[in-house]
């Protein structure tokens, strides 16, 4: 397609050549005519059928009027769109500290469809992968960002219109930092910093400055969510017995004068206190226990980030969104880009929970929204094959009640793969024998693939669902889809489903034949399936290596590493007590004596073991 921009591009030029290979335009003088200008709000693309029009109130406006643009003319009619602005911000939060630190060329990789989405804002999320200097052991070989990488990203999403916001921790979630002895004098516990030290505060005071001077925003998210050992460890050694909802509200004060001394305007996750300040001490409960004179203690100028990844119903998310007004008029509301712990994007809980949260945050006048992508466990699943989550969320973000009409249009548009080539995804962990609609999704590929092939945790969860026939299938339909232009994310999927054909119902078939002596298939088990599964694996890790390294900075694939080469070693030592008891030298495989009992025996199905790390998949025992 050949296109012809006309108007003030001065600010848009760049942008516009980084999305021409992305849409696939060229720019010549013979093209299609488009008059570009900017207006007060909102978004306005028209074409009579000869020409066209872009008006656009933010830069990032332009980028998805573009792309609606290329999307719609393709159906050679003339059209109107008109959009409003429903949210001052809108954007992503990528986590960058769970071993997975994505390439600059990722990030932008990430920018340009986020543009086309017309999503302004990217937050990255850095408990101890940015650079603090003289302080060689924070993010020291975990793949820590140079303030040089940081400024490249954020010149690159300026063109494109987006914010690039730091997000930091500043009180718990610091384990990577405070394992290491220099840093005992800031540890009150194992990963919460040792508050009410003045060293402590000298020491965010340098995080902050750090982790905010490479970018042009002014906003900072500070963090200070689940700091469970708050007040708990030196502190108690030091103090007695902490109150910790005024100890809690007291460091938030500190850090937000840190913040705004750097002309920074700080954001905080907002569960610390529901945790300490509700009935039951949880998150999930409206009813703040907080006197007025306590609540006044909380900083107003410290913003307020309402966050919740599971629940379904729009009341509820309204009334924890009042709930968290009382601390401060400004709450923002953080979503989920559910694919953490695990492979595979969680597409299903993302289609219930997305429009509904959404809609509460309309009615409640809610002004910042975003999704946040978390790496737990490892990073085993990409962001960019939770894409479709994105524009799911986006859609919601600038209509009301269409994206169920638009959505495939629009993600094919603007990251170049059909809608249901990314559904596929989900059957990795969608399997018969699930009940997609749990509250909180399991990761059964995650499951079967660490699971020990001789102890099978996960072996009586399984019984009688055909998860060989799933996988089989499932393995096929990724390896002939319409990848689109983005083929690589579908590798893995595609081999980690080839891999569970065989390992799947392994330990399940191993005792079965073993308790009923069948020889003959333990036999074929240990000469034919094992040896075929240990190829099938080995390709799986090398699959995911090569993607890994596409994607990633190499601090981190480390762990995975480990992780295959264990599981590597189990199955040749499986086939190996197999042998033995074929070849008479042992009387009894202890392992399979054990009766096989459900993960976990309050639940049924395959909900049981949902989201679990891998030290509770690969076994019982101390790792």
């Amino acid at each position: 397609m050949e296109l012809l921009f006309k108007g003030n591009l001065q600010l848009l030029n760049d942008g516009i050549n980084f999305m021409s290979e992305e849409l696939g335009f060229e720019i010549c003088q013979q093209g299609l005519s488009i008059d570009v200008n900017r207006c007060d709000t909102g978004l306005r693309v028209i074409f009579n059928g000869v020409s066209a029009q872009i008006c656009y109130s933010q830069t990032v406006h332009f980028f998805r009027g573009l792309g609606l643009l290329i999307e719609k003319i393709k159906e050679q009619k003339a059209f109107e769109i008109h959009e409003n602005t429903i949210f001052d911000t809108c954007g992503l939060m990528l986590d960058c500290s769970r071993n997975a630190v994505p390439k600059v060329d990722t990030l932008k990789t990430l920018l340009k469809k986020m543009a086309l989405m017309g999503l302004n804002m990217l937050m990255l999320y850095t408990e101890d992968t940015y650079t603090i200097e003289g302080e060689p052991y924070f993010g020291y070989m975990r793949g820590r960002y140079l303030k040089e990488e940081l400024e490249t990203v954020d010149r690159y999403a300026e063109k494109l219109g987006i914010e690039i916001i730091p997000c930091i921790q500043t009180l718990g979630h610091l384990y990577h930092l405070l394992k290491w002895d220099t840093y005992q004098h800031l540890r009150d516990t194992g990963d919460c910093l040792l508050a009410e030290s003045e060293e402590t505060y000298a020491f965010i005071e340098k995080m902050i400055k750090a982790a905010s001077s490479p970018f042009r925003s002014k906003r900072i998210h500070v963090g200070l969510d689940e700091a469970f050992g708050l007040g708990m460890g030196r502190h108690y050694a030091m103090h007695g017995p902490p109150d910790k909802l005024k100890l809690m509200v007291q460091h938030v004060r500190r850090v937000c004068e840190i913040a705004e001394n750097y002309g920074l305007k700080p954001m905080m996750w907002g569960d610390m206190f529901f945790w300490e300040g509700t009935p039951g001490r949880n998150y999930l409960d409206s009813r703040l226990e907080m006197t007025e004179e306590q609540l006044r203690e909380y900083p107003q100028n410290m913003q307020c980030v309402y966050w919740n990844y599971f629940a379904r119903d729009r009341q509820f998310h309204e009334q924890m969104i009042e709930a968290h007004r009382k601390f401060s008029s400004q709450v923002a509301y953080a979503g989920g880009l559910v694919a953490w712990s695990g492979f595979a994007p969680k597409y299903s809980l993302m289609y219930n929970t997305i429009p509904n949260a959404m809609a509460a945050c309309k009615a409640k006048g809610v002004k910042d929204v975003f999704l946040t992508f978390w790496g737990d466990d490892g990073n085993q699943c990409d962001v960019l094959s939770c894409l479709l989550g994105l524009q799911l969320f986006a859609e919601t973000c600038y209509g009301d009640n269409t994206w169920r009409e638009t959505i495939s249009s629009r993600v094919l548009t603007c990251t170049g793969v059909p809608m249901q080539s990314f559904l596929m995804l989900k059957d990795l962990d969608e399997t018969p024998g699930v009940n997609a609609n749990a509250y909180r999704p399991p990761c059964v590929s995650k499951n079967l693939l660490w699971q020990d092939p001789l102890l099978g945790l996960f072996d009586k969860d399984i019984e009688g669902i055909g998860l060989r026939e799933h996988y089989a299938a499932l393995a096929c339909k990724v390896k002939n889809c319409d990848r689109g232009r983005m083929d690589f994310i579908f590798d893995l999927p595609g081999d980690l489903a080839d891999v569970l054909e065989l390992k799947a119902e392994l330990g399940k078939d191993i005792i079965k034949y073993y308790k009923s002596k069948d020889l003959e298939n333990m036999s074929h088990i240990s000469k034919n399936i094992i040896p075929e599964l240990i190829r099938r694996v080995e390709r799986l890790r090398l699959t995911h290596r090569k993607h890994w390294f596409s994607m990633n900075k190499p601090f981190g694939w480390e762990i995975l590493d480990l992780r295959y080469g264990g599981l590597l070693a189990r199955l040749q030592s499986a086939s190996g007590r197999i042998n033995d008891y074929l070849e008479g030298r042992i009387d009894v495989i202890e392992e399979l004596e054990e009766e096989r009992l459900p993960f976990d025996s309050t639940l049924e199905g395959l909900g049981n073991g949902t989201m679990l790390p891998y030290a509770r998949v690969v076994s019982v025992n101390l790792l």
